[in-house]
Formats: structure tokens, C-alpha cells, sequence
């Protein structure tokens, strides 16, 4: 990676709030997996929890068991938006047909 791409890397990582960082507990570790199953946005679930999105991101690595519940919250996510986008497409399909 040339040092113009690891700058700009860098301006779009996320800003690591230390202070905030502390505030990890059990309570909080449910409720980024409850959000990020709903929503897939590990963005929201730190806007939501107030630690930072790169803290979420860093348990995930360290953490496996977090990491495994992670990537299952993940998956229902993204089952959940398709599920969605299918019925979506399929009522569109369905007021065309009649």
C-alpha cells in the first residue's frame, strides 16, 4: 500500500474515542449484537451503545466468542434485508400483474 492510499485509509477509519472504549460490558456487548442483527450496522450499534465502531470492531477480533455471535447477528441481518427486498420485489411484481 503506497503512503497516499494508508492516508487516506486513515481519514476514513473511524475516530477511537479511548475514554468511551472503557464502557464495555456484557450489557453492552447484547445490545450491539441485538442491533447489529436488526440493523447490520455496527455504525448505529456504537451511535446506540456510545463506544466507538472501531471498539466494536476490536472485540470482534479479540473476543472469538464475540466474534462468532457477531458474524451470527450479521447473518440474520442480512437474511432479514433480503427477506425484505424479496417481498418488496414480489408485491411490485404482484400490483403489475393484477
Amino acid at each position: 500500500m503506497t503512503t497516499k492510499a494508508k492516508s487516506r485509509a486513515l481519514e476514513t477509519r473511524d475516530i477511537r474515542r479511548p475514554a468511551m472504549d472503557r464502557k464495555w460490558s456484557p450489557a453492552v456487548e447484547a445490545r450491539v449484537l441485538d442491533i447489529v442483527a436488526r440493523t447490520g450496522s455496527p455504525k448505529m450499534a456504537a451511535n446506540a451503545t456510545g463506544v466507538s465502531a472501531a471498539t466494536i470492531h476490536d472485540h470482534r477480533k479479540r473476543d472469538l466468542e464475540f466474534g462468532a455471535k457477531y458474524a451470527q447477528a450479521m447473518d440474520a441481518a442480512f437474511h432479514h434485508v433480503l427477506g425484505r427486498a424479496f417481498e418488496r420485489s414480489w408485491m411490485t411484481m404482484s400490483r403489475a400483474i393484477d
